[in-house]
């Protein structure tokens, strides 16, 4: 039984892995009673490590909001803690906040609650005129 958990396990990361999304997952890091303090890459695909433009192992162990801030606005932030907290994914876009860049982009995000961590799967839907909405 112990080796068909551990197989089934290998499985589910070799896809994630390979997915043509990107993949995070975050592991929570919370304060004195509970307080949600912020979220770190634990595990990132090589569609994020595209994304980054920087190695894995440069960004494992940071905040979220340092390397990923198209993912990590305020509202999705939010959203992050509150799929923590219900243990209930969801699915959400956002917009490329980012001011380097000529245009905005949208993201399609779905975070889903790992045991302890949170993953996020995330495509860019399409590059978009900034015209306030989504």
């Amino acid at each position: 039984m112990n080796d068909s958990i551990v197989e089934a396990s290998r499985l589910v990361q070799s896809v994630l892995m390979a997915s043509p999304n990107g993949v995070l997952v975050l592991q929570p890091v919370f304060g004195v009673g509970g307080t949600p303090l912020d979220l770190f890459l634990r595990a990132v695909n090589s569609v994020a490590r595209e994304d980054l433009d920087r190695p894995a192992t440069e960004v494992l162990g940071q905040s979220v909001r340092t390397y990923f801030p198209q993912l990590a606005d305020k509202e999705a932030m939010a959203t992050y803690w509150q799929v923590i907290g219900t243990k209930k994914p969801v699915r959400f876009k956002t917009r490329d906040m980012q001011l380097n860049q000529a245009q905005t982009r949208l993201f399609s995000v779905s975070a889903v609650p790992l045991e302890h961590d949170l993953l996020i799967t995330y495509n860019e839907i399409a590059p978009f005129e900034s015209d306030g909405s989504l």
